[in-house]
């Protein structure tokens, strides 16, 4: 779709959403750390609902890194529009911009918060993480797109990892 301007990032990270008429669902996704930045990318979704923080949820390679993760899987862990480090460890501080890969408002997306929210709970591998072939952030992330096909959201072709065998331990 398009890279995220500041006008976006600065709507993403709001913390109140009061003007919000109905939820919505942000698919995001940003290069990872150079030299990965050629051929890889690494997905979370943005969950919004009405007069609510905005929620951002993803798979990270490291285990409970803040006090809203179940393993591998975090809520929050960085703000919903930032992009990845473009170089490993961060070490100029510099970051990618994260890219609009699609969204979903109204009672589909209503319906997909609530399955993330119960991801904690239901997601099999938020107790392993692999870079490559999986499962990983890109794993994650089709877990849910998977179980809301009708929502129209796609993947990036980069994704890494988003064909990694997702067994669903839950139901919509």
């Amino acid at each position: 779709m398009r890279h995220v301007t500041e006008s976006i990032a600065r709507e993403l990270n709001r913390v109140e959403t009061t003007d919000l008429k109905e939820s919505e669902v942000w698919l995001l996704s940003s290069p990872l750390p150079f030299p990965l930045n050629w051929f890889a990318k690494h997905t979370w979704l943005v969950t919004v609902r009405p007069k609510e923080k905005i929620n951002r949820w993803e798979v990270w390679k490291s285990r409970s890194r803040c006090k809203t993760s179940w393993g591998y899987l975090h809520k929050n862990l960085f703000p919903p529009g930032v992009g990845i480090v473009q170089t490993p460890w961060g070490i100029f501080g510099r970051f990618w911009p994260a890219k609009i890969e699609g969204k979903v408002t109204g009672k589909i997306a209503e319906e997909m918060i609530s399955f993330i929210e119960k991801s904690t709970l239901n997601y099999p591998y938020r107790g392993l993480y692999l870079f490559w072939p999986g499962p990983n952030s890109n794993t994650y992330v089709r877990w849910i797109v998977k179980h809301f096909p009708h929502s129209g959201l796609k993947l990036p072709l980069r994704a890494w990892g988003k064909a990694f065998p997702c067994y669903s331990l839950a139901a919509n």
